[in-house]
This record gives structure tokens, C-alpha cells and sequence, in this order.
């Protein structure tokens, strides 16, 4: 009996969908797709919804995501799987895997040969804040709330010239971030520097009763804050701070911690900012506390700062371990026998147990480098227009990274005047000036090429950048720019003697901390977290020593110039 009409008719189709996508590559690599590929992967079966049918033939310059996803899970092993009877030779795949692998770089080659003259990478998050920074020394927080949003990712990546676009809403968010920015660096009046120091517990925190008697006893300046497991002290800073800007904080404390227990463990938390300025552990005996001191740039106004013992134990409420609201002076202060004992009979803490003593800060801090960064960049109080011109010059073939035109800065220029004009200071037109210049392409975006002529080489100053923002994620430094000048970057022997230079310095830690963290998706550490129940010593302290412990890692994998076979050991 033959085959009904409609039968033959279904395999025609379906023998011409099968061929058609791959019937225009070389025989040999089209019989190994037929042969191991086409059966699991047609319009019948598309296992895994992936389709070789319908593929390209023009590999390299179509499809190129599905080809590179093939060709990675044959090299792999993954395709064919185990488990088919007739698996191609080794010989067989590595031959089909060089095959894809040399198309798409002619593909990527010829794209590279045909782009436009000119390309634009917009300034990651990341690498907008250290350029602010080495240009005025003013450190910038781009994940405050609001500030920005969060550069698009590929694949775990965030640093791709095709996603990093600019949108009307940004710019209105870099305008508003460069005012910000240029007001810590020339604030319109002198700003006061504070230092403050206060008592864990003063006086006017305690009852009459217990003020006078500590005052009798001569104690009174020895009163002292306990933190349970899970406490918070929201008495640290209770004055304005004068203007943003970078402050010191030193917390002096003790921190108890049981014999086979875990170590408290200090937080300190800004509630507007939703940060973290500090945490660690702190282990110091009673009777020897230490001082913990550390740095956190912190906005004008009063901060709204709480302090924790970030780990799991009981509470102190309602039994906190002392008669009623007395003053915390010892743990060998008298108890009742109902509440809470805090050390068992040997005199060691039962519990991880933060004893807080007093806290200082001081700031705004401002290192001589970031003082002559914004000196260099803010023309003298009674400079005229050609003196202004003259500190734009320079501070724009910083930001541009290369040299500049008369014709270029003019526009800026024309700022001021028209600033002045209006009835604005000069330091407030130049400030102006300099927002504007902040929000230019020029600035944001690192620039190659030449919308003039073509050319398929990179000029000495955009090898400069290409090697700072690759290494330092900043712009070059003094050293860089001079040998652009001169024009020896494109000696590929400086080129490399820089890049070791590069590496040596320790910005080259946030190449490292920011490439393993893009190319391992630490970002999503802590968004699957396993089972309290069946894992309950996992937190989110291990979840950043997790994180931190993979940096250092990378980084002495870095420094050490070690074998990539150290990441598969």
C-alpha cells in the first residue's frame, strides 16, 4: 500500500525545514549536524526549545548567540549527550568547534572593520564615581536612593558599550549629582570642622535617683551601654553634621564572647542612606576595650545612625539581666534570680555581649591631595574671564581625557558670562560652568574614533583610557597622560610596562573585585538562602565573607600572575 498524499506531502515539509537552514554550509559541517544535531533539534523535537533548522547558514553574521551556545555546549561535552548511541569522534567536535569559533571572529572582525567612525561607552556607575573622585577628590555615592539606576547586565556583565545608554531621565539625575558634587568641592561660605565626643550613656539619660548616687560614688562617668544579641543603640550622633563630606567614627567598646559561642558583632547603620557604614566583629575583655575607627561619607544635616549587635541570642527585654533600669556599670552587677544570667560560673559571658563606651567623630576630612585636586580645578576668587578660561582649559582636558580645543570650551565660557550677566557671583557662574561640563557627551562617554576619517587604530589617549578604566575603572593618571603626550602608548613594550604598573597599584583591586564579582554573578549570593532549619549557622555575615573571601582570591591570582588552571583546582 503507498503513502497517503498527506503523508508525503507533512515529509516533504519536513525534510525541507530540516534542510534549509544548514543546506548552505560546508559538507563536513553540515553532515556532523545532520548526523548528531538535526534529529533532537528540528521542528518535531526541539529539545531544550532549541532549533538547528532554522540557524543561520551566514555564521558570524546572524545568529550568532545560537551558533556561540552550540559551539560552547559541544566543546563542553554537554552535545551530543551521553547517552546516544553513535557520539561523534573527539576528533569530529574539535574539528566542528574551530569551524563556529573562527566565523564568528571573522563575523566580530567584520563588524569592528565596518562600525560607525566614532563609538560611545557611556561611564559605569562605578567608573563615574572614581572619576569624580580623582578629579575633585569628592567621593560620590551613586547607589544612594535615587541617585542613579543600576547599569543593565548581559550575561553577569555591566560593562557593555551597546546597553550603557543615556536617557533624558539620566541626565537630569548627572546634572543634579554634579551640583551635589560641586558643592562639597566649593561650598559658597567656609565650613566649620566638628569634633564631638560623648559618653555611651550620659547624664541626662538616667533617673535623678541614679545620678545622684553614682555622683556620690564617683561613677558617673563610668556608666556603660550593654547590647544584647540583637540590640540597638540609636543614641551615637545627636548633633547636624556641618556639611557632607567624609567623617571619622571611633566607637570604644568591649566585645564578650562565649567560650564555644560566636563573637558579637558590630553594625553600624545609616537608616536615611539604607547603608552600612561599618560592621565587624569585636572581641576585647570588660576591662579592656578597644577602639574601633573607621570613615563614611555622610550628607549635611543630622544623621540618622543606629548601632547593633548583629547576631542571633535572646533577648534583654523584659529580663535584662540587672535590677530594673539600673545603670549598666559591671557584668558583676547584682541580679534577681528570675532574670537572665550573663556569665556562667566561671565568670566568662554566656552570650555575645557588646559593652559600649563612649563615641567620637570628627570631619569633614579632606586629604592634601583632594584640597590641591579642587584647587587646581576653581579659578582664583579675583580672576577674570581669562583666567577662568584658562582653569576650565585645564580642568577640561582632565574630564576629556585628552586635549582640547579653544572652540570646545568656548560654550562653557559662554556660561559664565551669561551667569554673570544674570546677577550670579563668579564662583557660582563657574560652578555653573562646570555642571554643564560634567553633563557633556565628552565626559560621560569614553570616545573613540574620529567622525572626521576612518581609522582602525587607537590614538595614544585613547589607549591611556582604555588601560585605566580597564585596570583602575577611573580616568589615567599624571603618568598615563604623559606618556599619551608624547605619544609612546602605541609601543606595545610601555604599553605593557604601564599595564604592570597598573596592576601593581592598589586600584587595581577594583578591576579584580568588580570582574569576578561580574563574571561569578556574586550579585545573586543571598538571593536563594538555604533552609534555617537545615542550615541554620547560614547568615548574611557568611554570605559576605563568601563574597569577600572570592575577591581576595582573585585577587592574589591577579597579583601572583597564576595559571586561570588555579580556578578549575
Amino acid at each position: 500500500m503507498g503513502c497517503p498524499s498527506w503523508m508525503l506531502f507533512n515529509l516533504a515539509v519536513a525534510t525541507s525545514a530540516t534542510a534549509a537552514g544548514i543546506v548552505d554550509l560546508p559538507p563536513a559541517t553540515r553532515d556532523y549536524l545532520e548526523r548528531h544535531c538535526i534529529d533532537c533539534h528540528d521542528a518535531e523535537v526541539s529539545k531544550g526549545d532549541f532549533r538547528i533548522d532554522t540557524l543561520s547558514s551566514r555564521v558570524g553574521f546572524e545568529d550568532n548567540a545560537a551558533w556561540l551556545e552550540l559551539m560552547t555546549r559541544i566543546n563542553s561535552g554537554e552535545m551530543p549527550p551521553e547517552k546516544v548511541k553513535h557520539r561523534p569522534k573527539a576528533e569530529e567536535s574539535a574539528q566542528f568547534v574551530e569551524w563556529i569559533a573562527a566565523r564568528l571572529q571573522e563575523g566580530e572582525a567584520a563588524r569592528l572593520a565596518s562600525r560607525d567612525r566614532v563609538t560611545y561607552n557611556r561611564l559605569t556607575r562605578d567608573e563615574y564615581v572614581n572619576t569624580l573622585y580623582d578629579l575633585l577628590g569628592v567621593r560620590y555615592d551613586a547607589a544612594d536612593p535615587g541617585a542613579f539606576l543600576e547599569d543593565p547586565e548581559w550575561k553577569g556583565f555591566d560593562r557593555l558599550g551597546s546597553v550603557l545608554t543615556l536617557s533624558p531621565s539620566n541626565i537630569d539625575k548627572y546634572l543634579a549629582a554634579a551640583e551635589t558634587i560641586l558643592d562639597e568641592a566649593f561650598p559658597s561660605k567656609p565650613v566649620a570642622f566638628v569634633s564631638r565626643a560623648k559618653r555611651a550613656v550620659e547624664e541626662k539619660d538616667l533617673s535623678e535617683p541614679h545620678r545622684e548616687r553614682l555622683r556620690t560614688l564617683g561613677l558617673l562617668d563610668q556608666v556603660r551601654y550593654d547590647m544584647w544579641p540583637g540590640d540597638i543603640y540609636r543614641g551615637s550622633v545627636n548633633d547636624a553634621l556641618p556639611a557632607a563630606g567624609m567623617y571619622e567614627f571611633e566607637f570604644t567598646l568591649s566585645g564578650l564572647k562565649p567560650a564555644q559561642g560566636i563573637a558579637p558583632r558590630l553594625k553600624v547603620y545609616e537608616t536615611r542612606l539604607d547603608r552600612v557604614l561599618h560592621a565587624q566583629d569585636v572581641v576585647a575583655a570588660e576591662d579592656h576595650p578597644i577602639t574601633v575607627t573607621f570613615q563614611a561619607h555622610l550628607p549635611a544635616g543630622r544623621p540618622s545612625i543606629s548601632v547593633y549587635n548583629d547576631v542571633p541570642g535572646p533577648s534583654n527585654l523584659p529580663r535584662s539581666g540587672r535590677h530594673g533600669t539600673a545603670p549598666f556599670l559591671s557584668l558583676k552587677d547584682g541580679r534577681i534570680p528570675w532574670q537572665i544570667k550573663l556569665t556562667d560560673e566561671a565568670g566568662h559571658a554566656r552570650y555575645p555581649f557588646l559593652i559600649l563606651d563612649s563615641i567620637r567623630w570628627r570631619g569633614p576630612l579632606v586629604t592634601p591631595a583632594e584640597a590641591a585636586a579642587r584647587i587646581a580645578s576653581f579659578p582664583p576668587a579675583d580672576a577674570d574671564l581669562e583666567a577662568a578660561r584658562e582653569t576650565l582649559m585645564r580642568f577640561a582636558r582632565r574630564a576629556f581625557r585628552r586635549p582640547v580645543t579653544a572652540a570646545e570650551v568656548e560654550p562653557f565660557v559662554q556660561i559664565i558670562t551669561t551667569e554673570k550677566a544674570a546677577g550670579e557671583n563668579p564662583a557660582a557662574a563657574y560652578k555653573t560652568a562646570l555642571a554643564a561640563l560634567l553633563c557633556s557627551k565628552s565626559f560621560l562617554f569614553l570616545t573613540e574614533g574620529d567622525p572626521q576619517a576612518q581609522r582602525h587604530t587607537l590614538t595614544d589617549w585613547e589607549l591611556a583610557s582604555r588601560l585605566s578604566y580597564m585596570l583602575w575603572s577611573t580616568m589615567p593618571d599624571e603618568e598615563l597622560f604623559r606618556l599619551a603626550a608624547a605619544g609612546r602608548l602605541r609601543d606595545p613594550a610601555v604599553r605593557a610596562q604601564q599595564a604592570a604598573r597598573l596592576l601593581r597599584d592598589s586600584r587595581a583591586d577594583r578591576f579584580a573585585d568588580s570582574f569576578s564579582t561580574q563574571w561569578l554573578r556574586l550579585r545573586k549570593v543571598g538571593m536563594f538562602p538555604p533552609d534555617q532549619k537545615i542550615y541554620p549557622d547560614y547568615d548574611a555575615h557568611l554570605e559576605a565573607s563568601m563574597i569577600g573571601e572570592t575577591h581576595a582570591f582573585f585577587r592574589r591570582v591577579l597579583r601572583e600572575n597564576r595559571s586561570l588552571a588555579v580556578f578549575l583546582d
